[in-house]
């Protein structure tokens, strides 16, 4: 078991949460314990359930409680051995784990980003994820542990009191980023254009294409704080809307369901626009945005925070806009 605390790093958006642990396994089988539900089963969950996996770049890693909801995460990157991602529990939350070969075994580091390191704190997600990993060893050793809640209690205690008395240490200041990549100056990525200030021709260089993978490599190219609002944008999508189609069109994610691509999100300097389609006409309220270059009848809100984004209210305007017929219409 480990007794060296998660280092938390201070950014604009929110605080990455990190933790680093070397196996003596080689990085497939460490990478199999983080993948297999059966192998998930011996060290994630506190307590038994149904584990369900699909790996794949949009597919999604379940726990069903016999006697308690249902918690789901969906996969943002999978590069089998080395990287896997994952949205987490709270809005605008993500996981990272990455896996490099050192000698004989492997060292993983996992990198959680949270809006609110004292809230994950208070609610035990950062204890949670230590003795996680302690029993991860475990398990990679062949001789799985259950949870032991004393065990629990008394990381979450370490944590708490860590958070409240030195969090000038605990807080060590940083800048979050996608992995391999710098933010500069103009709020842009090393790895691509910097962002734009509004709408002129494209928002991006991404190019243009269907399917969820060239959304999620959109979004992960995307410095913070746009990128946690945009892929709390495309979560909330994703839970409001049955049979929901993405794309990349105009350098920006769009979406849409059945027959049209009906609302936009995307990055510029200081925010993200969520705009939609004709929302002057079809939206009730009429957002308050009207985006310079995309159209006279399209409406939306500019989000400088992930805070900003009202859940309720933009999951109501995906309902409107997307239950209008022909939206957007696609070109077949």
């Amino acid at each position: 078991m480990s007794d060296r605390l998660a280092t938390v790093e201070r950014t604009d958006a929110g605080r990455l949460i990190r933790f680093e642990r070397d196996f003596p396994n080689s990085p497939e089988d460490v990478w199999s314990a983080l993948t297999d539900a059966d192998r998930l089963a011996d060290w994630w969950p506190p307590f038994a359930t149904n584990v369900h996996v699909d790996l794949r770049v949009g597919g999604t890693m379940t726990f069903d409680w016999p006697d308690g909801p249902q918690l789901e995460f969906r996969f943002l990157r999978v590069e089998q051995p080395t990287l896997l991602e994952h949205t987490h529990t709270s809005p605008g939350s993500w996981m990272r784990y990455e896996l490099e070969p050192l000698g004989d075994g492997t060292r993983l580091r996992a990198t959680y980003f949270v809006p609110d390191p004292d809230e994950a704190i208070q609610r035990g997600d950062v204890a949670g994820g230590h003795y996680g990993f302690d029993r991860l060893q475990a398990a990679l050793a062949g001789r799985p542990i259950p949870f032991d809640m004393d065990a629990f209690a008394s990381l979450q205690h370490r944590y708490a009191e860590q958070s409240s008395a030195d969090a000038a240490r605990l807080w060590r200041v940083g800048e979050v980023v996608p992995m391999g990549r710098t933010e500069d100056s103009a709020g842009g990525s090393a790895a691509g254009e910097p962002l734009l200030t509004s709408m002129t021709g494209k928002a991006s260089p991404a190019k243009q294409a269907v399917g969820d993978r060239p959304v999620f490599d959109y979004i992960a190219s995307l410095p913070e704080p746009q990128r946690s609002i945009a892929l709390a944008i495309d979560d909330l999508a994703a839970r409001t809307l049955p049979g929901l189609e993405r794309s990349v069109k105009w350098g920006m994610a769009y979406y849409g369901v059945g027959d049209g691509w009906c609302f936009s999100s995307g990055a510029f300097v200081g925010h993200v626009k969520l705009m939609f389609i004709n929302g002057a006409t079809l939206l009730d309220p009429v957002p308050p945005v009207t985006p310079t270059g995309m159209g006279k009848a399209t409406r939306g809100v500019e989000l400088e925070r992930l805070e900003d984004l009202d859940e309720r209210q933009a999951g109501l305007w995906m309902k409107q806009v997307t239950a209008a017929p022909g939206v957007g219409r696609k070109r077949r």
